[in-house]
C-alpha cells in the first residue's frame, strides 16, 4: 500500500525509519499519532516535490493519500 511504500522510500533515502522507537509499542504510537516527518530534515538535498510525495503517501488519513498509484 501507499503508506508502506512511502515509509520504505523514507528509509531508503535516510537510512532511518520514519517513526523510530525503543519498542514496537512506541513505534506504533508514533505511527498513529505523529505526523509523517519531512525527509528533508535528514536529507536537505531531496527535491521538494519528492518530499511532498512522501508526506502524502504517509498521511494518517487514507482519504488524504493519492487516489491511485497508477
Amino acid at each position: 500500500d501507499q503508506y508502506s511504500l512511502g515509509a520504505t522510500l523514507f528509509y531508503l533515502l535516510t537510512g532511518n525509519p520514519p517513526f523510530p522507537g525503543e519498542n514496537r509499542k512506541e513505534v506504533l504510537k508514533h505511527q498513529l499519532h505523529t505526523p509523517a516527518p519531512d525527509v528533508r530534515e535528514q536529507r536537505p538535498d531531496v527535491p521538494e516535490a519528492l518530499a511532498q510525495v512522501l508526506k502524502k503517501t504517509m498521511a494518517k488519513n487514507p482519504d488524504e493519500r493519492f487516489i491511485s498509484v497508477e
